[in-house]
């Protein structure tokens, strides 16, 4: 059951359009507060304390310790809307990462003020949604004020219909098939088709998406035509996916072989949520979200790959490492 919450992208007066083109464009939402420190691995309440003994102001004090732990609260899967307090949404999207830090992700449009604490998001719908459009006569809207809102445990009635109306099948207790790898397969051919491109370079670049085409051969070679894995040499249950994502490749990167790894279908599934990751060796890291019986279920325990990635490989293997495995 996927939550739902919202998120202002800045508390810079003025520069909420713009902090929100910034979420828009790298794909993103963040926050702020203990600017110099990452909080992986630290329990809620041992950031509540460092965030009591970092000296802010009484409000943005009571505002730290409420919205960092709903920030981290939500998981890949959940929906986040990015507000303008009250007057209506900027945009909706899917978080699609783990928490992440780096120290100056996010540009809040004040003076070497930044948000550091960031999680990845796709972007489903990026066109401003007035509150009027959005909340019915009786319906309870969002919170207007703070940088996180109240974590609801279920998509609220409003954030249902603005999915329905984009052609997402969605109800209030289920994310249904909205960022599901057809919806984001279908987005992205989308604006391969629509960019100004030459038709030679599209026609690459959709085959690639698809992982077909001269991209999905060239990793195949590179594999000896079988699962990186399981050895296995059946074709149709092979799929050779990015391991840079698509999202955040270059076109070139999109269509670089050594960006593919050709995996069985289970274990393209885990790569790509980032359940499962490798390291410069080829030796296999499975995320602690998956539990032993899990583990056993997909016969992922002390796997690797059956060879050692060239280096360039290992470049992409990094990049997954660090922005896309859930530790």
């Amino acid at each position: 059951m996927p939550k739902f919450a919202t998120i202002s992208p800045t508390s810079v007066t003025g520069q909420k359009q713009a902090a929100w083109e910034r979420f828009r464009d790298g794909h993103y939402v963040a926050i702020g507060w203990l600017n110099d420190i990452d909080v992986t691995g630290k329990s809620v309440e041992e950031i509540k304390e460092l965030i009591r003994q970092a000296g802010c102001e009484p409000s943005d004090e009571r505002d730290g310790l409420r919205s960092f732990p709903r920030f981290l609260e939500l998981e890949v899967g959940d929906y986040v809307a990015v507000k303008n307090v009250s007057d209506g949404f900027f945009g909706l999207g899917i978080i699609d990462s783990v928490y992440k830090f780096d120290p100056e992700k996010h540009d809040t449009g004040g003076k070497d003020f930044f948000y550091p604490h960031y999680r990845e998001v796709k972007w489903i719908i990026k066109e401003y949604m007035p509150r009027k459009s959005l909340i019915r006569k009786g319906e309870k809207a969002w919170q207007p004020y703070g940088t996180v809102g109240q974590v609801y445990p279920e998509l609220p009635p409003y954030i249902v219909r603005v999915l329905k109306k984009a052609g997402f099948a969605v109800d209030s207790k289920k994310a249904g098939s909205a960022g599901s790898p057809e919806d984001s397969l279908i987005e992205d051919i989308n604006d391969i088709q629509n960019s100004n491109r030459d038709s030679t370079t599209k026609e690459a670049l959709v085959k690639a998406r698809k992982g077909q085409g001269v991209f999905r051969t060239q990793v195949l070679q590179r594999w000896g035509n079988a699962c990186a894995v399981t050895g296995s040499l059946t074709l149709d249950a092979i799929r050779a996916s990015h391991i840079k994502p698509w999202k955040q490749s270059s076109d070139a990167e999109r269509l670089d072989p050594a960006n593919g790894l050709p995996l069985v279908a289970s274990l393209d599934a885990l790569f790509d949520r980032g359940l499962i990751s490798f390291e410069g060796s080829g030796k296999m890291i499975v995320s602690g979200r998956l539990s032993k019986q899990e583990r056993r279920i997909f016969g992922i325990t002390g796997r690797a790959l059956m060879q050692k990635p060239a280096p360039e490989t290992a470049k992409y293997l990094k990049y997954h490492r660090q922005y896309r495995f859930q530790k």
